[in-house]
């Protein structure tokens, strides 16, 4: 979820893997165009543009792509990687961080994710992000799904989550 840089390896290892399939959600069309031109987009490659939607979750506004299911469909994912969309919403007073952001991947469990699998987002040092993964946590928890967990902290931190068989993440 997000077009950006995190797709330039994803790409190259779907090009390099026939049997591998790629889905790339992004909400700015202009920001497929410009990015898209550097990547070797094949067959195998999806990258879809996704209209913003605003809701409310425990009485805060917040902004999700909007559709998810209808492009996703019943596909199960090994590798979910979430730096889309944008954790924050901008007014006449500035930008202001959401207090639950990238929250599409809430959709996603249990029945889009594959029996082993690793989720992970960006900007984990944010408080949106974290309170969308201690959903997320409380979702696999809910569907019985084992899980482990990893933090990778640099200027910005990235979270994962993942399977067993997915534990040597958490060495890196």
């Amino acid at each position: 979820m997000g077009l950006g840089q995190t797709s330039k390896l994803t790409t190259q290892y779907a090009n390099h893997f026939d049997d591998v399939k790629l889905t790339i959600l992004e909400g700015d069309p202009v920001w497929i165009d410009v990015f898209s031109e550097n990547l070797n987009v094949t067959d195998n490659i999806s990258i879809s543009h996704m209209e913003l939607e605003e809701f409310e979750y425990y009485n805060t506004k917040s902004i999700r792509f909007k559709d998810v299911l209808d492009v996703v469909g019943d596909e199960k994912f090994d590798l979910i990687v979430i730096d889309g969309p944008q954790g924050f919403f901008e007014d006449d007073n500035g930008r202001h961080l959401l207090d639950y952001s990238r929250t599409n991947i809430w959709q996603l469990i249990p029945d889009n994710i594959s029996e082993e699998f690793i989720i992970m987002i960006d900007d984990f040092n944010r408080k949106g992000e974290k309170r969308t993964f201690k959903r997320v946590k409380e979702l696999l928890n809910e569907n019985d799904i084992e899980f482990y967990d990893y933090t990778c902290k640099g200027i910005k931190h990235q979270y994962a989550v993942f399977s067993e068989n997915f534990r040597y993440i958490s060495w890196i």
